[in-house]
């Protein structure tokens, strides 16, 4: 069951101010409150029970036909409850990408704190020193997806023209995804563990934990369509050590995204 409302005040418009806001409900597995589980009884169907909200803001402020500052904020807030106590997978919360945070590629920034473990080529831990090794930068650092349960990204752009249809753009994006339990770190035997702790949500902590990315664009409006070339740059990384979490030096191994797409990030 969901609820999807949209306020939309002049949002694509270039000349004039606007905005756009989306609220999404939704609930899952409720049915079973009702009817019980005695229908999965016997075979082995899993189900999930959640409830999820995001809400959705966007703001336009031209200064004049060809310049204006853009604003958004996202976040969202999905509580899986019940037997299971997890979500769908397509229904966590996921950031990075060219619509997203654009300093990292997609689904990958995240979540909170953590980071990758190095896998050997048998995709096993390499151990040293009795201890689990890091991958913050290396091969494959960003090999998989990272979902959350809470996201929050707000994101800044102004945008220009240089001539004709060729515009362009600076822009800065903010935020992380969380889960809301911590995940294990200290494997079974012959079990892997590809992400370290540091993904849970802590009031104390989280506002440290917001990865910044900034960049440069290239807008081609072609009227009919915009073909955008976004280049994102890591300022700060989250799966760092505090005090060594903002990047400025620009040599660093993927500290760069380049991005593709159609169309505006919002």
């Amino acid at each position: 069951t969901s609820f999807n409302a949209v306020f939309n005040s002049n949002y694509g418009s270039i000349v004039e101010p606007s905005e756009y806001l989306r609220l999404y409900l939704e609930a899952g597995g409720n049915i079973y409150n009702f009817v019980g589980t005695g229908l999965l009884r016997n075979n082995n169907l899993t189900y999930y029970q959640y409830a999820k909200v995001q809400i959705d803001f966007r703001k336009h402020i031209p200064f004049s036909e060809d310049e204006s500052f853009n604003w958004r904020a996202n976040i969202g807030f999905a509580l899986p409850y019940g037997k299971n106590e997890a979500l769908p997978y397509e229904r966590y919360f996921f950031t990075g990408g060219s619509s997203s945070n654009r300093a990292w590629i997609p689904r990958r920034l995240g979540p909170g704190s953590s980071y990758p473990y190095l896998l050997d080529d048998t995709n096993q831990n390499v151990i040293e020193n009795g201890e689990l090794v890091a991958n913050r930068t290396g091969k494959n650092s960003y090999r998989f997806e990272q979902p959350g349960e809470i996201l929050l990204e707000l994101s800044m752009e102004y945008r220009g023209n240089i001539t004709g249809f060729v515009d362009w753009a600076f822009f800065v994006d903010a935020g992380n995804v969380w889960r809301l339990n911590e995940l294990r770190s200290t494997p079974e035997p012959g079990e892997t563990v590809r992400l370290s702790n540091g993904g849970h949500f802590e009031w104390n902590d989280f506002y440290k934990e917001i990865a910044v990315g900034a960049g440069l664009g290239l807008r081609f409006d072609f009227n009919f369509l915009i073909f955008r070339f976004d280049a994102g740059h890591k300022l700060k990384d989250p799966r760092f050590p505090e005090g060594s979490r903002w990047q400025i030096p620009f040599s660093r191994r993927g500290q760069t995204v380049w991005n593709i797409a159609v169309g505006f990030p919002f």
